[in-house]
């Protein structure tokens, strides 16, 4: 091959190269515009699930606010009915003029209101408890108690002295005092709360049973008594409450 035709053959190469360059380039470049057209429309699609889930759920709560209860349970009673199931709507538990609710029966126990508590619940508010072992203060002061724990996790109701009803495992039920708190007078931790419980009259070996406190009415807040007399005097005016209440 001579050196001109050598020559015009690798300018035609050379040529052929740049355009291939190009090329690439240009499939970079419809690439690129390819891949924010992707995102672009994935993004509008989401875009459009979100003011769809969005728009339904206005919609809903819409429904449900508009409804007031009734309007809802019309539509449940058609929609059943037309299954051949029947719907037996049971009007709300109202107390006070209000709904009842976990949330008011939760704050009656939180204020030591135990007959609005009772009333709501429509039963009386009882725990089952183990009776422990305790320091043995009260044997060695002369009002034995039996002592049990709230668990973590369990409301406790306000923190006082309160007139109430023990059942043991016997199923022999007693009249007591009961004092619910952290016992500041013998005691520095507020987070080691107890349950204390004077039985008047009652004697014996309870300890590992398992009994149901009822608590009945509030009388007072807990606070800490500079000596064992005073401590002593409080129990015995909650004893004179308790038979007070009695006779009630």
């Amino acid at each position: 091959m001579g050196s001109k035709k050598r020559s015009a053959w690798q300018k035609q190469k050379a040529e052929f190269a740049a355009s291939l360059g190009g090329m690439d380039d240009l499939f970079a470049s419809e690439n690129a515009r390819s891949q924010r057209h992707d995102e672009e429309r994935a993004a509008a699609l989401r875009h459009k699930a979100c003011e769809r889930k969005n728009r339904y759920a206005s919609r809903y709560e819409a429904e449900l606010t508009a409804a007031d209860g009734k309007e809802l349970a019309d539509k449940f009673d058609a929609l059943c009915a037309a299954h051949g199931i029947e719907v037996h709507v049971v009007p709300l538990a109202a107390w006070g003029g209000q709904t009842v609710s976990s949330t008011r029966i939760r704050a009656a126990l939180a204020q030591g209101d135990v007959p609005a508590a009772n009333a709501m619940l429509a039963q009386p508010y009882a725990v089952s408890l183990p009776v422990r072992h305790g320091r043995g203060n009260g044997q060695k002061w002369g009002f034995p108690t039996i002592n049990q724990v709230y668990p973590g996790g369990l409301l406790v109701p306000r923190e006082g002295v309160y007139v109430s009803c023990v059942t043991l495992a016997d199923g022999t039920a007693h009249p007591g005092a009961t004092g619910l708190g952290s016992r500041p007078t013998v005691n520095d931790d507020a987070r080691d709360v107890t349950c204390e419980t004077f039985l008047p009259g009652f004697s014996g070996d309870v300890y590992g049973e398992t009994a149901r406190l009822v608590l009945c009415r509030y009388l007072w807040p807990t606070r800490k008594f500079e000596t064992v007399d005073a401590l002593r005097q409080m129990v015995q005016a909650a004893a004179a409450a308790l038979e007070n209440w009695q006779g009630t």
